[in-house]
């Protein structure tokens, strides 16, 4: 009996080593294939741009204000007291001498979407990403793909509903109304030099409420991606929108087709 069960969990203990060494073989597969999809996609629609339309026809973002004036129940990321993560003041002098070395410019004299990028931090580092480094960026369709508010992958798989990515990220409603990701594949034998560190609170327009932010965020050059390795759109699961107001805090007409790419894109 005990031969056996000492089988039984040498076989157990293999097969479960299979399937982990197994999953991490076919990953740069999968990144590859999602790539080729993505430039199919892409391909077809400059081929084809004056007969394409897409069904999705409207996204109405609510202000943050207009819900706390007239929602019912307010979601509970929107708090009045124990403000932890604040934005910073200014960029420290070691952060302005980084600029020159190529890292975004997020200053106030920095043109648009970078300027006061670092306005959306608490504390931030400048970091050196390495090839094969894996962002992702939740959006909703009237978004670009490849703006400058980026996160790990690992930091947007612990997320679990849009609720917790709102108040963790900070994101007003009138930024983003969440519903579809992508991601991005540093490209290999390349590095993408970013900013990198806790998401400030941002404070509600006319109102004594914000939210409260504080999960690590990446803030980049969007000029700098490469869209092959921008991956098609992702639904997150968490539907689109926030609470009971005005059709789930957007309204839409007709339904959002999530293989294109809508949006602008930085050059």
């Amino acid at each position: 009996m005990k031969q056996t069960q000492a089988v039984w969990r040498k076989l157990h203990h293999t097969r479960n080593l299979s399937d982990r060494y197994i999953a991490n073989a076919l990953t740069p597969v999968n990144e590859l294939i999602e790539r080729f999809i993505y430039r199919l996609h892409h391909e077809s629609d400059d081929m084809f741009r004056v007969s394409y339309g897409t069904n999705f026809n409207k996204i109405n973002r609510i202000k943050d204000k207009e819900i706390i004036k007239q929602a019912d129940k307010l979601p509970s990321y929107y708090q009045l007291k124990g403000n932890t993560f604040k934005a910073l003041k200014d960029l420290e002098h070691k952060h302005k001498k980084l600029i020159a070395q190529g890292y975004p410019d997020i200053t106030g004299n920095s043109p648009k979407p970078l300027k006061d990028g670092f306005k959306t931090f608490h504390d931030l580092a400048a970091t050196e990403l390495p090839a094969g480094t894996k962002l992702a960026r939740v959006i909703d369709p009237k978004s670009g793909d490849n703006s400058t508010c980026w996160m790990r992958i690992e930091e947007f798989e612990k997320l679990t509903s849009r609720a917790e990515w709102r108040k963790k990220y900070a994101v007003l409603t009138e930024w983003n109304g969440n519903g579809e990701y992508v991601t991005y594949i540093v490209p290999e034998g390349k590095t993408l030099k970013v900013w990198e560190g806790k998401a400030a609170s941002q404070q509600i327009k006319d109102t004594d409420y914000y939210i409260p932010g504080g999960a690590v965020q990446i803030f980049l050059d969007p000029r700098q991606l490469e869209r092959s390795y921008v991956s098609g759109r992702k639904s997150t699961n968490w539907g689109y929108g926030e609470i009971n107001y005005q059709d789930n805090g957007i309204t839409y007409l007709g339904v959002p087709e999530l293989t294109k790419n809508i949006g602008y894109w930085y050059k």
